[in-house]
């Protein structure tokens, strides 16, 4: 039940319609060293990633950087592609349900030009429960964090579990203002467990090291 409600929720935020079809993969691009070198990531990934079927993984991904060379496969990108797998049964679903989320997150991704120290874009309010009791803490750093660890992954290395991380994408799938809530709260609830380290810095690993467990 649980599922088919999740399946339902996501299918309607990320769009997944009947209509979409399979874009082609050329050739060409699966013979290039464009490819190659992102497939010795994605072969690297697959390695310390468990739960997931390699040749499936390998054909969406190509799939994916085929339709999309700008972004393409990027390491960490297996932990959003894992949720959608939980979630869609069918390859044209998951590829159009990873392809969309990608959509949301590829903003917050090593790839984006965007994704500097001064340009982060997060609202003030997501880190001011952080920066109030730690005034030290360089912000740019802790909007660096929160993008690359949290958004980017959708969560996937924060949570203990794929059915946890789903359980935050159910929300966080509704939108960047939903992601920066969610981040705002955790930092809300765990910005306690970094407060004993004096060195910022220690601090910062500190919070993208925590595990939610349920």
């Amino acid at each position: 039940m649980i599922k088919r409600l999740r399946y339902l929720l996501w299918k309607t935020h990320l769009d997944v319609g009947e209509s979409l079809t399979l874009p082609p993969v050329s050739v060409s691009f699966a013979s290039s060293s464009l490819w190659s070198d992102q497939c010795q990531v994605l072969q690297r990934d697959l390695g310390r990633t468990p739960g997931i079927h390699y040749t499936n993984a390998q054909r969406i991904m190509l799939r994916y950087a085929c339709a999309m060379p700008c972004f393409g496969y990027s390491q960490g990108n297996l932990y959003v592609y894992r949720a959608m797998c939980e979630v869609f049964d069918n390859e044209r679903e998951v590829f159009w349900a990873f392809t969309r989320a990608m959509d949301i997150v590829n903003i917050y991704g090593p790839l984006n030009s965007d994704v500097k120290f001064r340009n982060s874009g997060l609202p003030d309010w997501v880190t001011r429960e952080f920066t109030k009791h730690s005034p030290d803490m360089d912000i740019e750093w802790l909007h660096f964090g929160i993008q690359l660890r949290w958004f980017f992954l959708m969560w996937g290395q924060t949570c203990a579990t794929v059915g946890i991380q789903c359980s935050l994408m159910d929300y966080a799938l509704q939108g960047r203002v939903h992601m920066y809530r969610l981040a705002a709260a955790m930092i809300r609830v765990f910005h306690s467990r970094v407060l004993q380290f004096e060195d910022p810095m220690e601090k910062f690993q500190q919070l993208f090291q925590i595990q939610i467990q349920t």
